[in-house]
């Protein structure tokens, strides 16, 4: 057994059905448990052997497996391959065309890298900020070889914008402090990174305040985008002037993406459903173009990707957690005009948290349920 919150990297064990039980102290120095810098966040989930009643597993703070063979006495690092933590919509950064390389900010836990396309993965000494250590996104620099590496780590609400340039051995507060949902490089200058209201020209050494967050970033010319309540704003000059030549959307806006074979079009995202920009007016895709509602009656969506190879396939995720799971994962072939469920071996209800195309055109998926790459699907 282990306790919720306030039992410390700790189990407990019985050997008499529950009258009686040790506390195993030893578990508190695995290295294991120091790779992921903290221990048990959450109540562990214990999955006995059936068959021999020394062998089990445990989830550890919700992200880290890990294997007694010794009637939990002893615990060793049992995930490779495996990370059950959340990567919202920008906490995805790749490295390499294929994804081989890349780094994977989360929720409550900081960093991890992995080197061979998500076979193994290592988790980043990526220092608290008020005690906490929430990673809603970062960037990789192009061609650093994942050495140099911008995120923002601290609360839900608030975080510090730091900086690596040996792959997360070390790290540099910056003295920059905001609410960090976007962090990304400049697609045709690998020295310029925007994050949240704070631009770089020189890879994050040192940094200037722009009048306005950057919420997205057009992969293909560098445009970048900010979300002002259901209103859509874009600076074409590295964020010295916005302007807002979009209609109102109607709701707020969670996600944008441009379709490069349509230079006049656009879609957008939010608690309102999926819209194509077209003749300048926001028009919906749902029902009737093969987005259903989810059991709850919602069209909510708060995660959008273009393929980098196929400028026409553009997916969404949808998304109803403030309720419980929605209904998955739907593509379109057409720029977004008509959708199809994209779930394959994967059951609905399904949250996914957030979507991105490898440079490969792979896409890869965050979620609740850990993360997943699509793969032999047409």
């Amino acid at each position: 057994a282990s306790m919720y919150n306030t039992g410390g990297n700790t189990v407990w064990i019985s050997e008499n059905g529950g009258d009686n039980w040790q506390r195993n102290t030893s578990i508190e120095s695995l290295a294991s448990i120091n790779q992921n810098n903290g221990g048990f966040f959450f109540g562990t989930p214990f999955a006995m052997s059936p068959t021999n009643e020394n062998e089990a597993l445990m989830g550890s703070a919700g992200n880290v497996i890990q294997r007694s063979n010794d009637g939990g006495r002893n615990w060793t690092y049992s995930s490779n391959g495996f990370t059950g933590a959340r990567v919202l919509q920008h906490g995805r950064a790749f490295d390499t065309p294929s994804g081989e390389l890349q780094a994977l900010f989360l929720v409550d836990f900081g960093a991890l890298i992995t080197q061979d396309n998500g076979q193994s993965f290592r988790t980043l000494a990526v220092p608290r900020f008020d005690a906490r250590q929430t990673t809603y996104a970062g960037a990789v620099q192009p061609g650093s070889n994942a050495q140099r590496i911008i995120t923002a780590a601290g609360t839900y609400d608030e975080q510090a914008l730091i900086v690596t340039t040996d792959g997360g051995d070390s790290w540099r507060d910056t003295g920059l402090t905001g609410s960090f949902d976007f962090i990304g490089f400049d697609p045709d200058d690998a020295n310029i990174v925007y994050a949240g209201r704070f631009k770089s020209e020189n890879a994050g050494d040192s940094w200037q305040t722009l009048s306005t967050a950057v919420d997205n970033m057009n992969l293909q010319d560098g445009t970048l985008y900010n979300y002002d309540g259901n209103r859509l704003r874009e600076s074409t000059d590295g964020g010295e002037n916005w302007a807002s030549p979009y209609p109102a959307f109607n709701c707020s806006i969670e996600g944008v993406v441009d379709l490069p074979n349509e230079p006049e079009s656009m879609i957008a995202i939010g608690p309102c459903g999926v819209y194509k920009l077209i003749d300048n007016e926001w028009q919906q895709r749902g029902p009737a173009n093969g987005i259903p509602n989810d059991a709850f009656g919602s069209q909510d969506t708060r995660a959008v990707a273009v393929s980098p190879a196929n400028p026409d396939f553009v997916c969404i995720g949808k998304w109803i957690a403030y309720r419980g799971q929605a209904n998955g994962v739907y593509c379109s072939d057409d720029g977004g005009e008509q959708w199809r469920a994209f779930m394959f071996d994967l059951a609905q209800p399904f949250t996914p948290w957030s979507l991105a195309f490898a440079p490969d055109g792979r896409l890869h998926m965050g979620s609740s349920h850990g993360n997943f790459i699509l793969v032999d699907a047409d």
